[in-house]
């Protein structure tokens, strides 16, 4: 069994050197590629950027294979606690195996402010985008640690990344 596996991987890999196309690359290689431009691009738009790179999904954007990924910055740099917010960047493959931030679905603007301020990963879960947050309990949270967790859907509507928070019948 070990050496049909081996097989056809080998077949696999032969048969894309000899179409010119690059072998299929791990998750981690490809997530870790991601997650450098991901950084870049948040590093251009703000400060104290967040990035975890658990936080990649595949997801299909208007009838296209993208990848999701989301992290938190302090946009425009204006300082002081609590202004990072979650920002939702899509990416697309490239030539060479190449990967781009699609500009038309990843500004900051698109990602709506009414996502909770510390949202701490997305997911796929019956084919539906999916957040987890935690929001502040003002009366006993300090600044630094919301408590309350939150859990909702993630929809694209007019040019928008939008939570929709629920409470029951979550995955």
């Amino acid at each position: 069994m070990r050496q049909f596996a081996l097989l056809l991987l080998t077949t696999a890999c032969l048969s894309c050197y000899a179409e010119g196309l690059p072998p299929p690359e791990s998750a981690k290689s490809r997530n870790d590629k991601i997650a450098g431009v991901v950084t870049k691009h948040a590093e251009t738009l703000g400060c104290s950027v967040s990035f975890d790179p658990n936080n990649i999904v595949l997801y299909r954007l208007n009838q296209q294979v993208v990848y999701l990924a989301l992290y938190s910055a302090d946009i425009g740099c204006s300082g002081g606690m609590g202004m990072n917010r979650p920002v939702i960047a899509v990416l697309k493959e490239g030539a060479y195996g190449m990967y781009f931030v699609d500009l038309n679905y990843s500004s900051p603007a698109q990602t709506s402010s009414s996502f909770p301020q510390v949202v701490t990963e997305i997911f796929i879960a019956n084919g539906e985008l999916w957040y987890k947050a935690r929001q502040y309990e003002f009366k006993k949270d300090p600044r630094c640690c919301p408590s309350l967790k939150e859990i909702g859907r993630v929809r694209f509507e007019n040019g928008v990344w939008s939570p929709i928070p629920v409470k029951a019948g979550h995955p």
